[in-house]
């Protein structure tokens, strides 16, 4: 009973502890791959402070938090800030995560958003940043995200919507 007892217990606890200690070995490489793949996804400058990912505290889901994110415009927006979030926490399913096929999104709360949204005269909305999808667009089909969201909040916003065409 120990022979197998022991093994179990110790995978056990190296599992927890790799749980652990993956978001704080990898924070840097994780920082840098999280802005580059949203500075190349999105016609915009995305940044951001400091962000926490947990995996420990919210298994099994996974926990980013993402602290003074910045959302700038470019070309015709390219000296307004689109978005000034103080806290954006998401709430991942680990196991979607890992898989990639569709993210099992839990929960979005923005704390603390100041959003400015504007469109042009000429109906061009900044906040129309996505860039299309190539893969897909070489195919011939509709770029598709696949997301479930099953709860969203959004705490002290302050929103500024100004429209040119009207």
């Amino acid at each position: 009973m120990k022979k197998i007892l022991i093994p179990i217990v110790t995978i056990f606890i190296l599992a927890i502890a790799s749980l652990a200690i993956i978001p704080v070995f990898f924070k840097k490489e994780i920082d840098s791959k999280i802005k580059s793949t949203i500075n190349i996804s999105v016609n915009a400058h995305v940044n951001f402070q400091d962000f926490d990912l947990s995996l420990l505290s919210t298994f099994p889901n996974m926990g980013i938090i993402i602290n003074d994110l910045i959302v700038f415009g470019t070309d015709s927006f390219a000296h307004d800030t689109l978005a000034n979030v103080k806290v954006l926490q998401l709430n991942l399913d680990l196991l979607s995560v890992i898989k990639g096929e569709k993210y099992q999104i839990n929960s979005i709360e923005l704390d603390h958003p100041i959003i400015f949204a504007k469109v042009l005269k000429s109906g061009k909305a900044n906040w129309d940043i996505m860039k299309p999808d190539t893969a897909m667009a070489a195919q011939g089909e509709p770029a598709a995200f696949k997301a479930a969201l099953q709860h969203y909040a959004i705490s002290n916003a302050y929103i500024s919507y100004q429209d040119a065409t009207s």
